[in-house]
């Protein structure tokens, strides 16, 4: 294994702080826990599920983290591709009982829960009674005919796997799947001693496929020995009888996703994540995740208290629910001001070694995403490891789909790693994965431990990074890629052409890394921060420079020039698409990694290629045509041809038609979904404004949070203005304002003397950088948008003067440019709704020929003088506020 350069803060953090949190675990206590959360998981069934979400969420109560629970429905909107579960239901009984010719209880569910099948249906309430029939092979199941088989119960080594529909149309009473270790996910079968265990065998992951929504059937698991017995019974007397019953109740209702909160001391509202799922009923694959994430909760907790470490910068989430359906809706409906910075799936760890030969895995984030996290996780279970070895040696993975790693998305997700011990070799899960003898006794404490300790040590650096922490984790990334580079050139030396290609993956790879590292800047000179990475960028790019040209661009097909436009929250579940659409995915031969390359700027023949060095062999074009075509179908994409796109020039030549010139300062509001489908995206409006506008102009936009930010990071806080404004303050070039609530970013020669002062003056005063702009001559510009938009006519408001804005009576905490939380005046805003609503502006400036409209792009835009705007906005307060009774809300938290 190549040994990574890791950052000096994080090798001082492993030496001094990881056996901290290390002596605040124990193995044995993550076992008790494990031993709790089994005793209710392990019936699969809902009503379970609940006490087990109780249960984790009274543990981080008593070890002092915050804990929230948050419910999810169990059902949701047919065909979507949302992640819902259709078939949710309670179990309450289920017996199968051979009646005849001997008397015998084979499958009793309070005896083995894993005797269910996860989504069976129930019988009649005295159960069935039916003759058993053995059909073993696919081609039999399918020979017969539909209806033939009432009164039968069918015993089969099939998996009924997205199948129960096949076995439903013979009409049987139910089936009775004695499948073999390791098929109960239609996977081939494992190479071991296990025929006496049950396998945990499901209809489908969620639910049946949507097609197969009607379909009711009994189904129920037995060992491969008690099968083999059954049917030696079959063959020996002809007929065998048994009786079943199922009390399975379908459940619309709720399930919860518990989580586990360490509160940051900097900004608690910016977290990293760790995911780990309960609700299956095994011990390793199931419980062992949660207990990790419990037992660095508490050991953060506790070294806290003990006063060996600082309360991290940041927030740390621990998120336990139902795997990936839980995780996934929170990700989708609770509303966040940025994502998290970073996460981790724990997911199927502390094994004995003798289970999992040993190995720790390690799998990598989307290739997509921020892949520096491999490196960090790396280096923590190493130096875990180090601390207290159960017997196991790191294994470098890529990255693995667990669904829950779908988080990883990097257009609505965080780099998401995954840690277990699932693998004894490559592909190879341990042996009694999904099985009844998934157990606790197959957990090691040693391991347990170990394992928590190395995702505390993760979670909590990350969490508590800053600056200097960002700009060594850029050096030590930059480092390895550049090794990573150097080892390729030789062992591809000869072969020139394909390394190129190779190099500028890796080189795109260490710009998305660096992208998220500037999310942990805090405190420091933004110009320095911004140059290191971008001296860093330029020796990944000179080093793959060295790799010789590229090679020459073939001619590209009109259909791979579309560009797929995202519409819809990370990947879909395919079980709940349309059955066309799901097989058109399935047609095109590829998984879900090509949709986390779209970033509505790239081509689908530039995504072909990336995904083509993604898992390292060739791809078809077509085939990322026919896959982004059934994403459109979905609703997931939008697929934009060249034609449809607005481009660069036309933005300028709009703009220029507008009234925009060269030399004008101007304050620009905007929505990107209303000027069209750009090409390049909110780089190419900004660079249009900025081209328009020359070297002489100053371009300003908001960039507010509106106070949903509960500590203002100049440095890191998004701003939610719309794309273009988020984009435009992130711009090396820009300044941006320091006032907590309201700030204005700027590009230009009088960017800074705008921005400056902004808190000193007031939000809204006349010397603050809108006010400058009002009365130095300058501009608005709503680009799909009104007037109304335009913040300019507040200082209108103040300068009345109103009596219901107090720019300073408020306060808002900011981090500081040495990283210190300070406090700072901020804005009350009015207890009441203003009695003149500032609608009537736009249309009383047009009709004095103040302002001018015009399109560009798609959008309806104006342009007007910003001191005209302010006059008007006066003239119509002029009466209004003496005499209004609206006053500052003394208790108003900032939203407005």
């Amino acid at each position: 294994m190549p040994i990574l350069k890791l950052p000096a803060s994080l090798r001082t953090f492993n030496r001094e702080s990881l056996p901290v949190l290390h002596r605040r675990i124990s193995g044995r206590d993550m076992l008790a826990d494990i031993r709790a959360m089994v005793a209710t998981d392990r019936w699969n069934s809902f009503d379970g599920f609940h006490e087990t979400a109780r249960y984790v969420a009274e543990q981080y109560r008593r070890l002092h983290a915050v804990a929230e629970t948050y419910v999810v429905p169990t059902a949701g909107p047919d065909g979507s591709g949302r992640w819902v579960i259709q078939e949710a239901s309670d179990i309450h009984a289920a017996t199968v009982d051979v009646v005849s010719p001997v008397r015998r209880r084979i499958a009793d569910f309070k005896q083995n829960p894993w005797n269910v099948v996860q989504w069976t249906a129930a019988t009649a309430r005295g159960g069935v009674r039916s003759e058993v029939v053995v059909i073993d092979t696919w081609e039999q199941l399918r020979a017969v005919r539909a209806g033939t088989l009432r009164g039968k119960m069918i015993l089969t080594s099939l998996s009924p796997w997205h199948a129960g529909h096949v076995f439903e149309r013979t009409g049987a009473d139910g089936v009775l799947a004695a499948v073999p270790v390791g098929t109960g996910f239609g996977s081939p079968p494992r190479t071991c001693n296990m025929s006496h265990a049950t396998e945990w065998t499901k209809l489908g992951w969620g639910g049946h496929p949507m097609e197969h929504a009607g379909c009711h059937v009994v189904a129920l698991a037995l060992s491969q020995d008690t099968g083999q017995w059954l049917r030696r019974l079959v063959a020996k007397t002809g007929r065998v009888l048994v009786h079943t019953r199922v009390d399975a109740r379908r459940y619309v209702g709720t399930h919860d996703l518990v989580s586990g909160i360490v509160r940051g001391s900097g900004d608690p509202q910016d977290e990293v994540w760790v995911l780990s799922h309960n609700a299956e009923p095994g011990a390793a694959d199931d419980s062992s995740g949660v207990a990790a994430c419990m037992a660095s909760a508490g050991a953060i907790e506790r070294a806290i208290r003990d006063g060996r470490l600082a309360r991290p910068r940041r927030s740390i989430r621990f998120l336990n629910g139902y795997e990936c359906y839980s995780f996934f809706h929170y990700m989708e409906h609770v509303k966040r001001l940025q994502p998290p910075l970073a996460g981790l799936v724990v997911d199927t760890i502390g094994h004995r070694p003798v289970h999992c030969e040993g190995r720790v895995n390690w799998h990598s984030t989307l290739d997509s995403s921020a892949t520096f996290v491999n490196e960090i996780g790396e280096g923590t279970i190493l130096a875990a490891l180090a601390l207290d070895n159960p017997g196991y040696h790191l294994v470098r993975q890529a990255f693995l789909s667990t669904e829950d790693t779908l988080a990883g998305d990097p257009k609505f997700g965080f780099p998401c790693p995954w840690i277990n011990t699932h693998y004894r070799k490559d592909k190879v899960g341990f042996d009694a994965y999904h099985t009844s003898d998934d157990t606790p006794a197959l957990l090691s404490p040693r391991g347990l431990r170990t394992c928590a300790t190395a995702v505390a040590g993760y979670v909590y650096y990350l969490a508590n990074a800053g600056t200097r922490e960002l700009v060594e984790m850029a050096r030590a990334h930059t480092h390895n890629v550049l090794a990573d580079m150097a080892a390729h050139r030789r062992r591809r030396a000869g072969v020139p052409p394909a390394g190129r290609g190779w190099a500028e993956f890796r080189a795109l790879q260490h710009h998305v890394s660096l992208e998220r590292l500037r999310r942990w800047a805090w405190g420091g000179d933004r110009g320095s921060i911004l140059g290191e990475l971008s001296r860093l960028e330029g020796e990944v790019a000179g080093a793959a420079e060295a790799f010789g040209r590229a090679p020459r661009a073939t001619r590209v097909m009109p259909g791979l020039r579309r560009v797929p436009v995202r519409t819809a929250p990370l990947a879909p579940d395919v079980e709940n698409l349309r059955p066309a659409v799901r097989q058109r995915l399935r047609d095109s031969g590829l998984g879900r990694h090509p949709l986390f390359w779209a970033d509505g700027r790239r081509s689908l023949a530039e995504i072909a290629a990336l995904h083509a060095h993604e898992i390292g062999r060739p791809v078809k074009p077509e085939q990322v045509e026919a896959y982004f075509e059934a994403m459109d179908a979905a609703n997931y994409v939008d697929l934009i041809s060249p034609s449809q796109m607005v481009t660069k020039a036309v933005l300028v030549r709009d703009l220029r038609r507008l009234g925009l010139k060269p030399g004008m300062d101007v304050m620009a509001h905007s929505s990107l979904s209303r000027i069209g489908h750009v090409a390049g995206g909110v780089d190419t409006v900004i660079d249009a404004l900025l081209a328009v506008l020359g070297a002489r102009g100053t371009l300003l936009m908001p960039s507010f949070n509106h106070g949903l930010a509960t500590v203002y990071n100049p440095l890191t806080t998004p701003t939610i203005n719309g794309a273009i404004s988020d984009a435009f303050w992130r711009r090396p070039a820009a300044v941006r304002s320091l006032q907590g609530t309201h700030a204005v970013a700027a590009i230009g020669p009088r960017a800074a003397s705008y921005c400056a002062g902004h808190v000193e003056a007031g939000i809204w005063s006349s010397d603050s950088p809108i006010g400058r702009l009002i009365h130095g001559g300058g501009h608005i510009l709503g680009l799909g948008v009104t007037l109304v938009t335009a913040t300019a006519y507040h200082i209108a408001e103040v300068s009345v003067p109103c009596q219901c804005l107090d720019l300073k009576g408020g306060t808002d905490e900011r981090v500081s440019g040495d990283g210190q939380v300070v406090t700072q005046p901020g804005l009350v805003w009015r207890g009441g709704d203003c009695p003149v609503g500032p609608e009537k502006m736009q249309p009383d400036l047009e009709r004095l020929g103040q302002a001018r409209r015009g399109k560009v792009g798609h959008a309806e835009s104006v342009l007007v003088k910003a001191l005209d705007l302010w006059r008007v906005r006066r003239r119509h307060l002029a009466k209004a506020c003496p005499s209004c009774k609206v006053r500052p809300d003394l208790k108003w938290k900032a939203k407005a």
